[in-house]
């Protein structure tokens, strides 16, 4: 959907074939939510994710609708471990002005009720840069903006082959 979005918005004439009703649940998009964080150890994930979620912010907006909602994340690792996958992420934050807190066992269970029994071997990073995205209705809000630049769309439609000559023919089914 957000392909043809964005050919759309590029003046694309754009046709949209889905092959079951939009928001099915045979998909990797359906359900309740997804992550989101800037959590990663290389910068080409945080890019796609700065990128994202500003469209996600102004989908939600145009449609009134929440599909987003950040709720901070919290990476936990073993304190005796070699930290090679906290000093990845921490080289991350700081080389992209995330800002981030180091914390330990203690400061994880004062700081959050449910992690109370944390083990005294556990340190943690948090982060508020991260969160859920409300995927069914996120589905539905990215159709209903598709619709609304011109996409025509259609559901229930499989598509069997393209052939391209002098037009387009398919065999849609």
């Amino acid at each position: 959907v957000w392909a043809a979005i964005n050919a759309r918005e590029r003046g694309a004439s754009v046709v949209l074939l889905e092959q079951f009703e939009r928001n099915h649940a045979r998909g990797s998009s359906h359900g309740d939510g997804r992550i989101w964080r800037k959590a990663y150890d290389e910068d080409v994930y945080v890019d796609m994710m700065e990128q994202s979620l500003d469209r996600w912010h102004a989908l939600g907006d145009a449609d009134n609708e929440k599909v987003i909602e950040q709720t901070g994340l919290v990476a936990f690792d073993e304190a005796s471990s070699d930290g090679s996958v906290f000093g990845g992420l921490t080289a991350l934050f700081e080389r992209r002005g995330v800002p981030y807190s180091k914390l330990t066992a203690h400061e994880v269970r004062a700081r959050f009720a449910q992690w109370d029994r944390v083990p005294d071997n556990i340190r943690a990073l948090h982060i508020d840069d991260a969160g859920c995205i409300f995927a069914g209705r996120a589905q539905l809000a990215a159709w209903a903006r598709a619709e609304s630049l011109g996409v025509e769309t259609a559901e229930n439609t499989a598509l069997d082959a393209v052939e391209f000559s002098s037009g387009v023919q398919d065999s849609s089914t």
